[in-house]
């Protein structure tokens, strides 16, 4: 016969206490010895027994491994909370680090690829070579802007009496300035660190003149034009990247190409409008890009250096006055130095704030056998602020909005790129 669980947990309780006190058997029960069906009934129980035994072990084992898992539980909830989010970008992931870490530790995890599209939004969204495709990657980006400037220029023709009273004929001159510009540029990965762009814009501007004598006579002009503007192309090459204090370090290379038609060629024709520069340049610039959670720090600085061209300009003639005459000579056209600081703030993964400033400025041209040329020199600054906004993986919007803070710089300038990555 069987033997039933109960019968078969007292048995064992009582074989582990006769085990216990050094016995090796256990006592004998009341069903009599030496025949087979106790022999059968001792084997089954035997049987049983040890299985018995060997579920309890396998229940013992897996209440240690639920101990376990219990304990790591609570270690986790005990542990100080995540600081702060990540930033970009390129740059909301929560990017965990100690309040009491080392400057060095509170990089975020450059690895976390939910992270690193953040960074590579917000960086974008202040400067787009900032993050570099990779191998055979291609990406277009159309970009349209606007910008107005305007300038009050007052003359005085007369005598100076006091310097409240003015004797003679005063005239204001009013300038306003509006461009338009659509450009469409693309860019190739040629590696994982090497960068190739080029970048061709169409221009519109339109110019408005009024001047005014002794405010009695006012007369207004306008003029407009349109074309393309000059080609520039240039390469992107990042040296060194974030890790510990260490920043992104991107190298570039940018050449003008004088494609868009320039004053040289429109010489003094009235109501022509230049859309090009005339002469070639070509800007060294380095950009450094660090991540301090939650925001992105962009510094850049350039040189632009610009060649010579060789022209042809009409002078009084010594020997016949009252005419000109014809002077080959050279148009030497000063260098200019630009920096800009940008800050990246990753709103949530899909939108980055930024806020930036720039200046240019420009040292004054000169013509060869003439000097330096008055008012050619320039100190352009602006505060910026935009956003970049992902629309998919591969398609980032940004938007940008300047306002000059100098009198060189135009008063207001926006932008609109919309970038596609494949």
């Amino acid at each position: 016969m069987r033997p039933t669980k109960p019968l078969l947990i007292a048995t064992l309780l009582t074989a582990t206490l006769f085990e216990a006190l050094g016995q090796t058997e256990a006592p004998a029960t009341s069903t009599p010895a030496g025949t087979q069906e106790q022999a059968r009934f001792n084997e089954a129980m035997l049987r049983e027994m040890k299985d018995l035994r060997a579920e309890i072990e396998r229940m013992r084992a897996k209440a240690d491994e639920t101990r376990a898992q219990v304990e790591k539980v609570m270690e986790r909830t005990e542990e100080p909370a995540p600081v702060a989010s990540g930033p970009s970008d390129q740059s909301g992931t929560a990017t965990p680090t100690s309040a009491n870490a080392a400057p060095g530790d509170l990089a975020p995890d450059l690895n976390d690829e939910a992270y690193r599209l953040e960074r590579e939004r917000a960086i974008r969204s202040v400067q787009r070579s900032g993050v570099l495709l990779k191998r055979n990657e291609w990406e277009v980006e159309s970009s349209f802007a606007y910008s107005h400037s305007s300038s009050n220029v007052i003359g005085v023709d007369g005598l100076s009496v006091l310097p409240i009273l003015v004797v003679g004929e005063i005239e204001g001159l009013r300038v306003e300035r509006d461009v338009f510009q659509a450009s469409l540029t693309l860019r190739y990965g040629v590696l994982d660190n090497l960068q190739a762009e080029v970048m061709v814009p169409y221009r519109y501007e339109r110019d408005r003149f009024v001047r005014q004598v002794d405010k009695v006579e006012k007369k207004e002009e306008r003029t407009s034009g349109h074309g393309m503007g000059d080609v520039e192309f240039g390469l992107s090459y990042q040296m060194f990247y974030e890790h510990g204090l260490v920043p992104d370090l991107i190298v570039s290379l940018r050449a003008r190409a004088p494609t868009g038609e320039d004053q040289f060629e429109l010489g003094r024709s009235d109501g022509d409008i230049p859309m090009g520069s005339g002469i070639w340049g070509v800007r060294g610039g380095l950009t450094a890009i660090k991540a301090l959670d939650p925001i992105v720090l962009i510094l850049s600085a350039g040189y632009t250096w610009n060649a010579d061209r060789d022209i042809t300009i009409e002078v009084p003639d010594a020997d016949n006055p009252g005419t000109t005459r014809r002077r080959d000579t050279t148009f030497e056209p000063g260098g200019m130095v630009d920096w800009g600081l940008g800050v990246a703030l990753a709103v949530n993964p899909a939108l980055a704030l930024n806020f930036q400033i720039q200046q240019r400025v420009s040292f004054g041209n000169s013509v060869g056998g003439f000097g330096r040329m008055v008012g050619t020199s320039g100190n352009q600054a602006d505060f910026r602020f935009g956003f970049g906004w992902a629309l998919s993986h591969d398609v980032i919007v940004n938007f940008v909005s300047a306002a000059g803070l100098t009198e060189d710089t135009p008063d207001l300038t926006t932008s609109l790129g919309f970038a596609m990555k494949f």
